[in-house]
This record gives structure tokens, C-alpha cells and sequence, in this order.
């Protein structure tokens, strides 16, 4: 026995030269034919020997019939393409060439069927050998099927990895050398900087001031093998300037073969603040506590169950019903109608990780069911650890929900059953799902639609217009159009319909699919092709009857101005003798006075009557000279002018921003004279007039004229815009009645509406739309 190293290592040179010298005598041994056959007999590899010339095996050890399947007997003189082992054609094919083009193959992955149809996949290194006088293949493989399948499974379980640590519901992250190496998509969440804001950045740049010593040390001490706390809370500040608590587990992990810190955050800010709370004075935590419009719990927690309630605010003993002394004879379970699983399970969630949120049921003291959403967090106040829950009532939220699923049912009810043909299509235009009245439409059922192209259902004189559509939807230039054009049923039946396209977008605002509703206006084209032939006859028939009435309005207007004409000379005479018989009696008789003063009034109002005639025809039969008018000057100059004839009276005018319109300025004029002058005659008997002009609100071009005078009875309205029609007598107000009749023609004239409201003794209010 060796006494020492030295005697150890001279020890081990004499076998490391035996070693070498037993190597040199296999290889010797291995060109030998009895030294091939063990190897290839007992080799765990796949060996076999084919001929070149015809690919027939030759040789094939137990390691290959092993693993192919077959015996020696099925296998032996045959091809590989004969036991048809090749399940890749072109692995095969690649093989092939290399064979052809007399080159080697080391490693190369195939993939095999097994006789029992299994598939194996197997690495193959190729050679040329002389096998007894014959050039042959050297094929030896190793079943690598496991091993891909464990490369597999662990690709997997990476991948799956992966999508866990970025979708956890904690901000996760690595710190090496100071600064962030990896981080999840919570952290983005929870900093609010963005990935490459993130990345390489020091830790300590998000740490709050206050509070970077502590998380310093910390991580200083875990990293020289310390043990500090391993749960412990501090403050960050966010991109956005806000102070956030987190609360952090840290462990530590190697990193590409360096020591790194792997931390796992909670937002805890909004139940550190409620903890921060609690413990101030009593008055301000009062406050607080019951201020909070949700309710609230202060329970202490067992190893086995929830302890009775300590606390409550008083939004929990209005939203419960309970008493404070009832509160303390009952825990959060008492409220909860959830099952004994439930229960359990939020219990060993609170003592396993501080907190839990998940919703439930609870019902109030007169057994009334509602749905809440709790968030318990273990709390320390004043030494005691404590469990805060806080409680929503999410009933409403429920309601929203299960509305949304109802929506949801009726909408699949009316898409179903609506006499409207609705259909969806990819944004390939290939129908994916139509409704009973799009079936019945076309004349298909619904299986032999989807998976149509619309070109399909489209006349091809409706195509090319379809296409460029469609091509725009595609390029996002429009996410909808409408669009006539000619469909083929089934049966072959030509419907001119109109389409309504509508891209569907997903919540990430891209494009999922299209709805389309189709319209069949087929009847309807007909009727408008017969209603364009009647049209035809009968604005044959209106050119004859306007011709007519052009005539008919000649002969009235030479009618009108003969009245005038013939009616002025007896009134001539009635006021010429009147004047004479003045002269002539010039006694002093009142009543002769009186009847002559009548007259003179008739004939005179008369008179009025007719130059009002005259002019109302001639506007009638005048052309408009159309220009740029603003109302407010028109109405301020009409303003103007009446009052140098207002006297003393006590007129308050309010005049509002009034718009500009298209018209005729001297018309215009007349319409507001007329309505402004009616204004002030019917409020002549007020103490104070007020006569207002404006718009009317959310009503373009509409205007308004009141006044607080003494209106009129609706019972009459008709009369209001009628020629020589008045609603006062002469003893209350002159008139000749035909003022209004003016102002009508003239809006009507300009294509415009007049109407009037009015109670009897309040005032009236003329509105003018154009």
C-alpha cells in the first residue's frame, strides 16, 4: 500500500502508462473481425451495414431491432424504404444526396416510425466502409427520443415560467451590482416609468430619500450573508411625483454566475395609509373610521378561525343593521353565507400572507343577501396584530354584470331573430356567421353560408365597385361604408339591395371583424322606376297648370289695380263734397260735426286700406334682391326711427346678437317696421313697455320679438296673418289689418316660417325662422 502522495502519484503514472498501452492494443484489436463483432453485438448505439449499391441492409445489430421494432428476418435485405422507416420525405431525400455525393453524415437528427407506428427520433452519423468485398454504409444512431422530449417538456415549463413571473399580480425584480437586470410588467404598473426607463437603472433611484438607508443596508447585509428581515416596507416615488408603500420579500438568487437580489413587491399604500391612521389619536381615528362610506372591521385572528369583531364603523352598523354590542358577539363569518371552504380558504390565505381580497355574500341583521368584495390585511396597533377588513358592496356591480350578460343574450336573440338580414364576415370577407333573415335572403341555410366569400352572393356588375370599398376598409382609410349593389340568391333570383359595412374593433383598437346588414330595396327600385314614369306626366300637367296660374295672377293683379284705381275717385268725391259741406254749414251743430268727421275718417282709413292693397301686390309680384343682411342693424335702425315718434313713453328695448342672413334689406326693413310698430301699439297702455328681440336657444336662425302688451285669444289665430282680419277693435287700436299679412308674405318670400304665441292680457311673442 502507498505510504504517501508521492508514492500515490508514481502509483498513477504506472497505470496511466498501462492505460495507454491497453488503448494502443484495443485499436489493434479492433480491426480485428472478432473485436468488430463484439462491439457491434453488444453496442448500445444502432449499427447496421447496408450496400451502397442497392441500400439493402446487410448487418444490423440488437441495439436496431431493439429499437425499430422488427426481427432480423424482416429486416435483413431489405431497403429502409422497404420497411418504409423514413417518416420524413425530405430527411430521406437530404439523406439520399449525401449518399450519392459520396459524403459523410455525423449527427444528423431523423425522425423514424417504429413497426408499432411510434415515432422515434434517432441521431444518425454516416461512413463508407468495405464490408466482405462490398462498399458499404456505416450507419450508427442513438435514440435521442427522451432526450428531445425532456428538451421539450423543459422548453414548456420555461415558457410557462416566463408567462408567470410577467403576468403575477407582484412587481418582481432582480438587482445585481446595484442596478435592475429584470423586471415584470407589474413593475411598469406600479413605477410608471417605462421598460427602457427601467432597465439598468440604479434601485436606489425610485427609493424615497427617507427611506434608501434602510433598503440599502438591508440588501447590503443580505448580500454579505447576513439575515435581515426578509419582509419589510418602505416608499418609492413613481415617474408622476407619487409617494407609493410597498411592501418587499427579498431573496437571494445567482444571476449568470453572480449573486443578485430577487424582490417581490405589494402595493401596499392604500392599506399602510388606513394603518397609519389607525394609529393616530383617538378623535382623528374616530373621524376616519367613521367617515369611510364603506364598512369596516377590526377582528382579531386565531390559528383556527376568525375572532369576534372588535370594531365596526358606523357605515357597517347602518349597512348591517346590528348594534355595536351585537358586532362584538360576531365574527366576519357570521356575516358570510359562503361555504365552509370558502371560509377556510381566506382564513389560511390572511395567516399565510398578511392579506386577502376575494368576494362573497353577506347578509344584513333583517336577512337581506348582497354581494361584497373584501380586502383583509393584518395590521399592528398599538402592539396587538390585528385583521383591518375593509368591505364593498358590489351588488350594483353584479347587477352591471349580469345585465351585460343579459344585453348580451338579447342581442344574440335580436341578431337571431330580427327581419333585418345581419351577417359577420373576416376581414377576408369570408361570411363567419349569418341570422335566419340573411338565409332567408339569399336562399341558403346557414351551414352552407359560412365559409362563403361574398364575391359569392355579389352580381358581377357589383363587384369592381365592391372591391374598391373593401380595399379601403382593408388600408384602414374608413372603418365603414354603405353601398348599393346587385346580389345572385341561390336559386339564381338577381336583388338590388344596400349594404352596410362595419369594422368591429377589440379592445387593443385593431380591427377584429365585419358586421354587415344588407337591405333588399329590390321592390322599391321598381316602385321608383314606375314613380319616375308618373313624375315624367306629371310635370307635364304642372307646366300646364302653372301657365295657368301665371295667367289667373295677371288677370288678379289687372283686377286689383282697377279696384284701386276705380274705388280712389268716388272717395275723391266723398272727401272733396265733405270738405264743401264744412265750408257751407258752418253752424255750430255737434252732430253735423260728428257724421261729417265720420266720414272724413271712412274715406280716409279707406284710402289707407287701398295703398295697403296696392302694396301688398306689388311685393307679392316683386323680385327679391338677395344680399348679405345683418338683422341686428336692420332691427336697431327700425328702433331707431320709432322712437322719434315714442314721445315720453317708458320703452325698455332689449336687443340681442341677432344673425346674419341672406335677404332683401328693404323687405326686411317692412317685416320689423310692422312687428316693432305692432309692438308698441299694443303695449301703448302699459306704464312701462318692454319689448324684447332675440334667438331663440339651440334654434338656428329662429328669432323672437315680445312684448308684455296686451296679446291676443289663440281662439282667433287664424285670423292673425289674414289681409284686412284684426283682432282689436278701432276703439282700442287703429289699424288697417293688413300689417301682419305683409310680414308674411315677405318671410314666406324668403322660404321662411312666421308663427305666434300669445295669452290675452300678457303679451305676445312673434317667432321668425329662416
Amino acid at each position: 500500500m502507498p505510504n504517501n502522495i508521492e508514492d500515490l502519484i508514481a502509483e498513477n503514472e504506472i497505470l496511466r502508462k498501462k492505460l495507454e498501452d491497453c488503448h494502443r492494443k484495443m485499436e489493434l484489436l479492433e480491426s480485428s473481425e472478432q473485436r468488430f463483432q463484439h462491439i457491434f453485438l453488444n453496442s448500445p448505439d444502432i449499427i447496421a451495414i447496408s450496400s451502397v449499391k442497392t441500400g439493402k441492409y446487410i448487418e444490423v445489430n440488437p441495439a436496431f431491432l431493439k429499437v425499430a421494432g422488427y426481427t432480423e428476418n424482416e429486416v435483413i435485405g431489405k431497403s429502409s424504404v422497404e420497411i418504409d422507416l423514413w417518416e420524413n420525405e425530405e430527411q430521406r431525400a437530404f439523406f439520399q444526396s449525401k449518399i450519392y455525393s459520396n459524403e459523410p453524415i455525423s449527427n444528423f437528427e431523423a425522425y423514424f416510425r417504429r413497426k408499432t407506428n411510434e415515432l422515434a427520433i434517432i441521431s444518425v452519423s454516416v461512413d463508407f466502409i468495405e464490408y466482405k468485398n462490398e462498399h458499404c454504409l456505416l450507419i450508427v444512431g442513438r435514440d435521442i427520443t427522451s432526450l428531445k422530449q425532456a428538451e421539450n417538456a423543459a422548453r414548456e415549463s420555461e415558457k410557462k415560467y416566463e408567462i408567470l413571473v410577467e403576468y403575477a399580480a407582484e412587481s418582481i425584480v432582480v438587482v445585481q451590482d446595484l442596478v435592475i437586470k429584470f423586471f415584470n410588467k407589474k413593475t411598469i404598473d406600479i413605477l410608471g416609468y417605462t421598460a427602457e426607463e427601467i432597465i439598468d437603472k440604479p434601485f436606489s433611484f425610485f427609493i424615497h430619500p427617507d427611506d434608501l438607508n434602510l433598503v440599502s443596508e438591508r440588501n447590503q447585509d443580505r448580500l454579505n450573508g447576513k439575515n435581515p428581515p426578509n419582509i419589510y416596507k418602505f416608499r418609492i416615488i413613481t415617474k408622476f411625483k407619487k409617494i407609493k408603500w410597498l411592501e418587499m420579500t427579498t431573496v437571494l438568487i445567482d444571476w449568470h454566475g453572480k449573486p443578485a437580489t430577487m424582490s417581490f413587491f405589494t402595493d401596499i399604500t392604500e392599506f399602510y395609509l388606513i394603518e397609519q391612521l389607525l394609529v393616530q389619536s383617538e378623535k382623528k381615528y374616530r373621524t376616519l373610521f367613521n367617515s369611510i362610506g364603506d364598512p369596516i372591521f377590526i377582528h382579531q385572528l386565531s390559528e383556527n378561525n376568525f375572532e369576534n369583531f372588535l370594531e365596526v364603523n358606523s357605515a357597517a352598523l347602518a349597512k348591517y343593521g346590528y348594534s355595536e354590542k351585537e358586532f362584538e358577539e360576531k365574527s366576519i363569518n357570521d356575516l358570510c353565507i359562503c361555504g365552509v371552504q370558502q371560509k377556510d380558504n381566506n382564513l389560511k390565505e390572511i395567516i399565510e400572507h398578511g392579506w386577502s381580497n376575494y368576494e362573497t355574500v353577506h347578509k344584513d341583521k333583517n336577512g337581506n343577501e348582497f354581494d361584497v368584495e373584501l380586502n383583509s390585511s393584518v395590521v399592528e396597533i398599538e402592539g396587538n396584530k390585528l385583521i383591518l377588513t375593509l368591505c364593498k358592496d358590489i351588488s350594483e356591480r353584479k347587477i352591471a354584470e349580469k345585465v351585460l350578460i343579459e344585453n348580451e343574450q338579447k342581442f344574440r336573440k335580436i341578431y337571431e331573430n330580427t327581419g333585418l338580414p345581419i351577417g359577420m364576415a373576416t376581414l377576408g370577407f369570408e361570411i363567419l356567421s349569418v341570422n335566419s333573415a340573411y338565409c332567408k335572403m339569399f336562399e341558403y341555410t346557414g351551414k352552407e353560408l359560412v365559409g362563403k366569400h361574398i364575391k359569392e352572393l355579389t352580381h358581377p356588375d357589383s363587384w369592381s365597385e365592391n372591391v374598391k370599398l373593401q380595399t379601403l376598409l382593408n388600408n384602414g382609410q374608413i372603418d365603414s361604408y354603405k353601398l348599393e349593389k346587385k346580389f345572385i340568391t341561390k336559386s339564381g333570383k338577381i336583388l338590388t339591395g344596400i349594404l352596410s359595412a362595419n369594422l368591429i374593433f377589440e379592445e387593443d383598437n385593431k380591427p377584429s371583424y365585419i358586421l354587415a346588414n344588407v337591405i333588399d330595396v329590390t321592390d322599391v327600385r321598381k316602385a321608383e322606376a314606375e314613380i319616375l314614369s308618373l313624375n315624367k306626366d306629371l310635370e307635364t300637367r304642372v307646366e300646364t297648370r302653372t301657365q295657368e296660374l301665371q295667367e289667373a295672377n295677371k288677370k288678379l293683379e289687372s283686377f286689383v289695380y282697377s279696384v284701386s284705381h276705380d274705388l280712389r275717385s268716388p272717395l275723391r268725391h266723398i272727401s272733396g263734397f265733405t270738405s264743401m259741406l264744412e265750408k257751407i254749414l258752418k253752424m255750430p251743430d255737434e252732430q253735423i260735426t260728428h257724421y261729417l268727421g265720420k266720414i272724413k275718417g271712412a274715406s280716409k282709413k279707406m284710402s289707407e286700406m287701398i295703398d295697403s292693397l296696392l302694396k301688398f301686390s306689388r311685393i307679392g309680384k316683386s323680385s327679391l334682391n338677395l344680399i348679405k343682411v345683418d338683422l341686428t342693424v336692420v332691427v336697431s335702425t327700425v328702433v331707431r326711427r320709432l322712437e322719434i315718434e315714442t314721445g315720453n313713453r317708458m320703452i325698455k328695448w332689449t336687443i340681442n346678437k341677432l344673425p346674419t342672413i341672406e335677404a332683401d334689406l328693404n323687405l326686411m326693413l317692412i317685416v320689423f317696421e310692422n312687428l316693432l310698430s305692432n309692438a308698441l301699439k299694443y303695449s301703448s297702455k302699459k306704464e312701462i313697455t318692454l319689448i324684447n328681440i332675440g334667438m331663440v336657444e339651440n334654434e338656428k336662425n329662429t328669432i323672437f320679438v315680445s312684448d308684455n302688451g296686451v296679446g291676443f285669444d289663440m281662439e282667433y289665430y287664424e285670423k292673425l296673418f289674414s289681409v284686412f282680419q284684426r283682432l282689436h277693435s278701432d276703439d282700442e287700436f287703429e289699424g288697417t289689418g293688413i300689417g301682419l299679412a305683409h310680414v308674411k308674405q315677405i318671410i314666406n318670400k324668403h322660404g321662411g316660417e312666421i308663427w305666434a304665441e300669445s295669452k290675452k292680457g300678457e303679451g305676445a311673442t312673434f317667432y321668425l325662422k329662416f
